[in-house]
């Protein structure tokens, strides 16, 4: 049985744009679980993935997991400039 962290990661991989709904759909988990997920794609513990988002319309954001080609050798921050966030 895979996690659903697994199953958001795998989904999202392809790089495609997808609102929260549609990634809940298709794991079929709650919205706000599926957001705790995403979220954590960006920590350490899921790897310090780049993890895009875009206004799709009003109130609605769209997310979209950047390749991550070189994982071991970039972090997060250097992917982003290197500032301070």
């Amino acid at each position: 049985m895979t996690t659903l962290f697994e199953q958001v990661k795998k989904l999202m991989e392809d790089g495609e744009w997808r609102t929260l709904y549609v990634i809940a759909k298709a794991v079929k988990a709650p919205e706000s679980s599926v957001s705790a997920r995403v979220r954590e794609l960006r920590s350490e513990k899921g790897g310090n993935r780049t993890v895009m988002r875009r206004l799709a319309a009003r109130n609605l954001w769209e997310y979209r997991l950047v390749p991550n080609v070189n994982a071991a050798k970039t972090s997060r921050s250097t992917m982003l400039g290197g500032g301070p966030w």
